[in-house]
């Protein structure tokens, strides 16, 4: 997720919501491995869950436009 966020052509606030969505895993892994409760674990999941799936629409709406721009043409 991360190398495909740090790719050019994109706008910054497709690239933003994509390293946005790493943070919460990156979490989990400090979290597991300094052996943490765990009932953070479920919040985080779901956060990066829900960012992985704005990151998504983002590049979509980025390709769509994109899409319609050639069409213009």
């Amino acid at each position: 997720m991360i190398m495909i966020s740090s790719y050019r052509p994109f706008p910054v606030w497709v690239r933003l919501f994509g390293f946005c969505a790493c943070i919460p895993y990156i979490l989990i892994l400090v979290l597991a491995k300094s052996e943490i409760e765990q009932g953070y674990f479920q919040l985080l999941l779901g956060l990066g869950y829900f960012l992985i799936e704005v990151t998504a629409v983002s590049w979509g709406i980025y390709f769509l436009k994109i899409l319609n721009a050639d069409r213009k043409k």
